[in-house]
């Protein structure tokens, strides 16, 4: 039993969230991007009826381009969305682990010495 066989896939709980909500929305927004230090950051939020007027979960994701692998670098943004989506269909259906497959996946195939992350602080910057 590999340490993957307990995750489940974006595409399951994408499905499992129309199965349970089949009036629902997932809506994603770009909160920020920056082309030149290659990062993106996404907010997803997820309604559990087309009618409600507060969502049942709102996350996030941040995708850094220089993270991922050199045949992943073109798709950094869609492949964020999606970790977007996934983190916050969990949030709102339940799930056992924050963590999806895919995640993991990347986690697991990562050597040590990889990728050299650059840090901000995004609660620092004052956007009002």
């Amino acid at each position: 039993m590999g340490f993957l066989d307990n995750y489940e896939d974006v595409a399951t709980r994408i499905k499992r969230f129309w199965q349970t909500y089949p009036n629902g929305s997932i809506q994603t927004a770009i909160v920020d991007f920056n082309a030149e230090k290659g990062y993106v950051l996404i907010q997803c939020t997820v309604y559990r009826d087309l009618g409600d007027i507060k969502p049942a979960g709102v996350d996030y994701a941040y995708g850094y381009m220089a993270a991922f692998n050199p045949n992943m670098k073109r798709w950094f943004i869609e492949d964020t969305s999606t970790s977007a989506i996934g983190r916050c269909c969990g949030l709102v259906l339940g799930a056992d682990t924050r963590s999806t497959k895919e995640q993991m996946s990347q986690v697991e195939g990562l050597k040590t010495s990889t990728a050299k992350v650059e840090t901000a602080d995004v609660w620092a910057t004052n956007y009002i």
